[in-house]
């Protein structure tokens, strides 16, 4: 009898297989490929953007720190008419974070504000932290000063009252001074007296502009 030859069918379907293995491999080959440049494209772009933040946050923190430089310097010459004072300003990075060094300066010399410049320097300075973080933070124009300003100098009083007006007028800023110092409510627009009596408390117009 003849011999009978082996079908081919089960070899020809493993080829058929293995081409189509290879064929799959090498489109998830290509299509990794075209993967892997679309990442590196997207890198690239993260990095751009990356770096332009940075350039924008720098440009921001700067300008922030000079118009608070600006504010500080200002309203100390204005007040304190018969010094030299300035403020200065040292922009770092700690532990991730942007840090501001504020210091007091007079005639190019830097101190401790309390100690160096005392009570009066030091309150304007806080106070006018307080109305820079109010604008940059888009609050209510609205500052409440209850005995804030009791250290300021009776010689400065007037200056100070005055300077005050002028920051509510073109700052369209609303602020509420509780003051024992009468030289501090020359350039208010409203004036009351707080008085206690047996009755309890009660309140007196003492002026209005």
């Amino acid at each position: 009898m003849p011999k009978e030859i082996p079908s081919v069918s089960p070899l020809e379907e493993r080829i058929t297989r293995v081409v189509t293995m290879r064929d799959m491999a090498s489109s998830d080959v290509d299509r990794l490929g075209k993967e892997v440049l679309e990442l590196e494209e997207e890198i690239k772009t993260l990095d751009m953007v990356s770096e332009l933040f940075r350039t924008l946050i720098d440009k921001e923190i700067q300008q922030a720190v000079g118009t608070l430089k600006r504010l500080q310097t200002k309203g100390l010459g204005v007040v304190f008419d018969d010094q030299d004072v300035a403020v200065e300003a040292d922009v770092s990075v700690k532990r991730g974070k942007v840090s501001v060094d504020l210091a007091t300066c007079e005639d190019g010399s830097s101190g401790d504000v309390l100690e160096d410049y005392g009570g009066s320097i030091a309150t304007l300075q806080s106070i006018l932290l307080r109305l820079m973080v109010i604008r940059r933070r888009g609050l209510r124009s609205c500052l409440f000063l209850d005995e804030s300003i009791s250290a300021v100098n009776a010689n400065y009083a007037r200056n100070m009252s005055k300077f005050f007006k002028t920051l509510c007028s073109k700052l369209d800023l609303d602020m509420m001074v509780i003051t024992h110092n009468e030289s501090l409510t020359e350039h208010a627009d409203k004036v009351y007296r707080v008085k206690k009596g047996v009755k309890g408390v009660s309140f007196e117009e003492v002026r209005k502009k």
